[in-house]
């Protein structure tokens, strides 16, 4: 069975790479021309998370977060604090990358610069219109 996975973030490659490591052929269809880039977004990723669909790897690991402070609009605070890190800041390109990596291992195939415009959905199958 052929998969088309729209967007090559996070999400999408790892989705990319459990479907093709489960035998399906799957292609990613990603509008930009670099994985990683722009960032979208900051990178702030649970320990518990990030170590399940990654890895906890130094090369994208940029800080560890073990607490927090919390304000309100009044000015009133409460602040968390763990003595081991409950977070992670990720740097979102390598992380992309390594992803992007594993998927390709796994046998998918990545089409950078191809954004998808939509989806036609038949009896049996669906197109992707690029």
């Amino acid at each position: 069975m052929r998969v088309a996975v729209v967007g090559g973030g996070p999400a999408g490659l790892v989705a990319a790479r459990e479907l093709a490591s489960s035998g399906f052929e799957v292609t990613v269809f990603e509008e930009d021309e670099v994985i990683g880039r722009p960032e979208h977004c900051a990178g702030l990723y649970s320990v518990s998370g990030l170590r399940r669909i990654a890895g906890l790897e130094r090369r994208f690991l940029l800080n560890a977060i073990r607490g927090a402070v919390f304000t309100s609009v009044r000015g009133s605070t409460f602040e968390l604090r763990f003595p081991h890190p409950v977070a992670v800041v990720a740097d979102r390109e390598e992380l992309d990358r390594h992803l992007a990596e594993q998927a390709l291992s796994a046998g998918a195939e990545i089409r950078l610069g191809t954004g998808v415009v939509g989806v036609r959905r038949g009896m049996r199958h669906s197109v992707v219109t690029k």
